[in-house]
């Protein structure tokens, strides 16, 4: 069973919250809000079927915690994440997803891209749920009146990369096809990269099966191969990336096309963007 993604001590009544819970299963999604009803009272709890309608309810009105199902019907959960947290360190809406599967790998994923909290529903009782919907208002903080919902319909402020070009932006949800076709993903993995030396951490994103960005304040020159490890979550063994070409650099950012992965590390790989991908 995974739960909240943090002990947090504090918790808050919230008798005026507005909550949006976006599922497509009808039964799952009716027990919840009648839990959460009954669980915070006087809170308002609004319902959609799929991303897209979630994403209108949020653009439109102000919104203190969303729940959402990882498999939605009509966009990736975690494209829906990203548009909702594009900035993992610094959230500004409460999201906690939920999910009928139970790959840690989703899980770490879910908390490394800005998640408060990650439930596998056959082990979440709407008790428990309320529980991390008030922790995670609490932590996250209200919708302050000035807040504004991003405006969906410009490009965020993800960056999206193709290994060989410098970054631009993107209005993309998780997956993004750049000039060569590549689809890339810009979940954020913790990552390890050396060269001639000792290594040196980094976080991985922009995540492709031919290459990704990675943030570090380590300076790499354009044209420099090196030896990358990526994990995919806590406690799990890194893949790895015999070498890696450094296709452009920028302030703080560099991006790498793979040159070199034995076959079992690039099934890894392949597993690792198809569980995304799904999610």
């Amino acid at each position: 069973m995974y739960g909240v993604a943090m002990e947090l001590s504090p918790t808050i009544s919230s008798p005026f919250a507005t909550i949006l819970l976006i599922d497509d299963n009808d039964k799952d999604r009716t027990y919840y809000a009648e839990r959460i009803r009954i669980g915070i009272p006087g809170c308002i709890v609004l319902e959609a079927k799929d991303g897209r309608s979630g994403l209108d309810l949020y653009r439109s009105r102000k919104i203190d915690c969303i729940i959402t199902d990882v498999d939605l019907p009509d966009m990736p959960g975690f494209g829906l994440l990203v548009e909702l947290v594009p900035l993992a360190s610094k959230p500004t809406i409460a999201v906690i997803m939920l999910t009928q599967t139970v790959p840690r790998a989703l899980h770490d994923l879910a908390i490394r891209n800005g998640a408060q909290a990650f439930f596998v529903k056959r082990f979440t009782s709407g008790d428990e749920l309320v529980q991390a919907i008030q922790k995670a208002m609490a932590v996250v903080g209200p919708m302050r009146k000035d807040r504004q919902p991003p405006d969906f319909n410009t490009a965020t402020a993800l960056q999206i990369e193709s290994p060989s070009d410098p970054p631009i932006r993107s209005s993309s949800s998780l997956e993004t096809n750049d000039l060569r076709g590549w689809r890339r993903f810009p979940v954020e993995l913790s990552s390890s990269v050396s060269s001639t030396g000792p290594e040196w951490d980094g976080t991985a994103f922009n995540l492709s099966r031919q290459g990704c960005a990675i943030h570090s304040t380590r300076p790499v020159q354009k044209g420099d191969r090196l030896h990358v490890l990526i994990f995919p979550g806590a406690n799990q063994t890194p893949i790895e990336v015999e070498v890696a070409q450094v296709r452009w650099t920028a302030s703080k950012q560099f991006g790498v096309e793979f040159l070199t992965l034995t076959p079992g590390e690039a099934i890894r790989l392949e597993d690792l963007l198809a569980i995304i991908g799904k999610g």
